[in-house]
This record gives C-alpha cells, structure tokens and sequence, in this order.
C-alpha cells in the first residue's frame, strides 16, 4: 500500500506577527524525497503604506546558497497561492519588511500549505 502522495508543511503558523525592517527566515528542513510544493499565504493589512512585505520560499543545496522557489508580494486581506518545483535538498520561507528610514512594520501572516512526494 502507497502511502499519501503530498504531506503537509507549516512554514509560518497562523497567526505569525513580524515586526521591525529585516528580513526573517525559518529553520531550513530536508526536503530531497519532495519533487515540488504548493503554498497558501495570507498577510494583514500594515498601517503604513511606505512598507513593504515580500514573501518567498527558498531552496539550497548547501544552506549557504538560496534560490526562490515560490513567492512575491502578497496583497492586504487575501490568500494567495504559489506553487513551484523543488529540485534541491533543503526549503525555508523568508519574509522580508521594509519602510522609510524610522518606520517599524509590523504585519501578521502564515504560510502552509503541502510537499509533494518524489517518485522512483
């Protein structure tokens, strides 16, 4: 008997909040038995309208090195979803805010969603 064909992944559990300009990046975890991923992203709407939110998830071989997979910039109010191929062995998600020089962005957000298995 097969076992499921997709698994399900939390990136960023609901209702994560970030706050201050930087960039965020969850642990990487293993991924070499998934072929690709399929995400849903939601973000709150920010009080500013000079900040900004990226979101992507990445892949590497090595961990030093990261190319995005999957990602962008997500509209106030609204899931979205991104889906790409995984051709290396670790994923992680990133989120990056940004402002005008004094701001502090603060926004609330999740990502989840499901790895599809590899086969052969």
């Amino acid at each position: 008997m097969a076992g499921p064909t997709t698994i399900p992944i939390v990136l960023i559990g609901r209702y994560t909040t970030f706050a201050g300009q930087t960039t965020y990046s969850t642990v990487p975890i293993e991924v070499s038995a998934y072929e690709s991923i399929e995400v849903f992203a939601w973000r709150a709407a920010m009080a500013d309208v000079n900040w900004t939110f990226q979101l992507s998830v990445e892949e590497s071989t090595d961990l030093v090195a990261w190319t995005q997979v999957a990602g962008g910039t997500l509209l106030p109010e609204s899931e979205t979803r991104y889906a790409g191929p995984i051709s290396r062995g670790w994923l992680r998600a990133v989120v990056d805010l940004a402002g005008s020089v004094g701001d502090f962005p603060v926004v609330t957000c999740y990502l989840v969603g499901q790895l599809v298995r590899r086969w052969g």
